[in-house]
């Protein structure tokens, strides 16, 4: 009884095997349309960003002349030192009041001369007015009303001289308001002796011999210097983004690229590899976060991003597939089908493909698509082992049990 039985089930195994084996190489087939897809994965968002690295030095942002102007004066002294920081409104250096002074006694000499001669004609008018009152005196007390004819002309020459003397008068005032005017000028010249600063920063120079620009300021505003070699040169631009990372500074601080050399900092020599400097603006906000204030001369490291692609849908560069001009990916269909997409690429850094066109976010791929060999049919994946589970099970309807079962008997 027993072996008939271990017979029965043994033809039972040898037939299901036989079948399996049929179904599986019998051209045209339902297992031989399926396809085998080892390593699989879902497309996420992120960003591919291309950069290279080397370092820097903080320097002052900007440097201001200050120059010396003969015309002004002549120079007295200067009120700074060299190192020395300021703020806008120090005084930096200061003129000589000496010639302001000389010009000054100049034009009140020439205004107390004109208040004389208008005293002098004060003095004239008051003469002429008392000898016509006489005139004009003698003419009333006369008992016959004569009229000495040179009397009268003379009373009328004097009304003439009068008149003029006023007119000169007139003008007179008239110079010695110019010149009250002229003396402002050159007292409102003294608040311009002393020159003082327009910025922040601190004195880089000072030119003894007065030579322009007598003074030079580097501006307390931080940037960062650097420079790159020949190949890194073809890569950078003016506007590039750049992280700065300074000493004893957890996060890095944003930066753009403001000026890029085209010739190299040294005479160029085919003994050493040239060498191009570059200035990047520092992001001030950021700047005055700092724990510490950057100093001239500090060194930090430097991140120039050259390209970047964000928020993107990102896959492995292993996962895509050039056929010709064409570069296309194997997708993982919600009907469990294979599906060949063509797709656009974009920038690829370091096996990270950002994707321009005909992926999208969570869409499931092969990872390696050229083990495909059959697109557009149904796929097998590898078991998920962490998924065997009552719970699972049981939220299965029975249509699904009853075909998960039957596929996998076939």
């Amino acid at each position: 009884m027993k072996k008939w039985k271990s017979t029965i089930i043994y033809s039972l195994l040898a037939a299901f095997i036989i079948g399996n084996l049929y179904l599986t190489f019998k051209e045209d087939s339902k297992v031989h349309r399926s396809e085998w897809v080892n390593a699989w994965g879902k497309v996420t968002l992120g960003d591919v960003v291309e950069t290279f690295q080397t370092e820097g030095v903080v320097i002052p942002a900007e440097e201001h002349p200050i120059y010396f102007d003969s015309q002004i004066g002549t120079f007295q002294q200067f009120l700074v030192k060299e190192g020395e920081k300021i703020s806008a409104g120090t005084s930096l250096f200061e003129y000589s009041p000496a010639e302001i002074e000389e010009e000054k006694e100049k034009l009140e000499a020439e205004k107390s001369q004109l208040e004389s001669e208008i005293t002098y004609v004060d003095q004239h008018i008051s003469t002429l007015n008392g000898l016509k009152k006489d005139l004009e005196k003698n003419e009333q007390n006369d008992p016959a009303g004569n009229t000495d004819p040179a009397e009268s002309e003379a009373v009328i020459a004097m009304e003439k001289e009068i008149a003029e003397q006023e007119l000169e008068k007139k003008r007179l005032n008239e110079e010695i308001k110019k010149f009250d005017t002229l003396i402002q000028k050159v007292e409102s010249k003294k608040s311009q002796l002393s020159v003082a600063s327009s910025y922040d920063g601190y004195i880089k120079s000072i030119q003894q011999d007065l030579h322009n620009p007598i003074m030079t300021i580097r501006s307390s505003s931080p940037a960062v210097q650097g420079v790159i070699n020949e190949k890194q040169l073809q890569k950078t631009e003016q506007g590039q983004k750049v992280k700065v990372q300074l000493p004893n500074e957890k996060f890095r601080i944003n930066g753009t690229i403001a000026e890029v050399a085209s010739f190299p900092e040294q005479e160029p020599s085919v003994k050493r590899k040239s060498q191009y400097p570059f200035t990047i603006q520092l992001d001030q906000g950021e700047v005055s976060t700092l724990k510490e204030e950057p100093v001239p001369g500090t060194t930090a490291g430097l991140t120039v991003i050259t390209n970047e692609a964000l928020s993107v849908p990102v896959a492995p560069a292993e996962s895509v597939v050039k056929e010709g001009k064409k570069e296309y990916m194997m997708l993982l269909t919600n009907k469990g089908r294979v599906q060949k997409s063509t797709v656009d690429t974009g920038l690829l850094v370091n096996s990270r493909q950002a994707v321009e066109k005909g992926l999208k976010d969570g869409d499931a791929y092969a990872f390696f698509p050229k083990k495909v060999d059959l697109y557009n049919t149904t796929f097998i994946t590898p078991l998920d082992t962490t998924m065997l589970n009552k719970h699972t099970y049981n939220k299965m309807s029975k249509k699904d049990k009853w075909r998960y079962f039957l596929t996998g008997l076939l």
